[in-house]
């Protein structure tokens, strides 16, 4: 799958560290159970709701990108205006499903699906993730 990334408002595009195992657990102690999100993707709103867990989430993924440019925090922040928040969550999205050891086609229909969903839904695909030994239907 390509490098994850998304844009904020101010226009500037970031790239998503890839999760490792190694990762999981320090992701899931900031709030994103990768795992959990892995079977239900409604469980990513749990946690973009709560704003300082999702914030400290997104800072793990591109806050060495962030400090890169000599930029903080702060002004990751203020450039997540409503719609900047929701590419920054589809990102986390395929961040997670970029973790997982689904077939490269089941990967891209799995995204496909969940993009699809209605404007301001937090819809889950019509059939649960493939598994990870699943083939892509010709």
């Amino acid at each position: 799958m390509a490098a994850v990334k998304f844009t904020n408002a101010d226009g500037r595009e970031w790239a998503f560290k890839r999760i490792t195992l190694a990762d999981v657990d320090e992701l899931t102690t900031l709030g994103l159970d990768v795992e959990a999100v892995s079977e239900d993707i409604g469980k990513l709103a749990e946690l973009v709701i709560r704003r300082r867990a999702f914030a400290a989430v997104l800072w793990w993924f591109v806050g060495d990108a962030v400090v890169a440019k000599e930029l903080g925090a702060v002004d990751l922040h203020r450039a997540l205006d409503g719609d900047a928040l929701a590419r920054a969550v589809e990102a986390v999205r395929d961040a997670v499903i970029d973790f997982f050891p689904y077939p490269p086609a089941a990967k891209a229909k799995l995204i496909a699906e969940l993009t699809a969903a209605p404007a301001g839904s937090a819809a889950a695909p019509s059939s649960s993730p493939p598994s990870p030994d699943s083939t892509p239907a010709a």
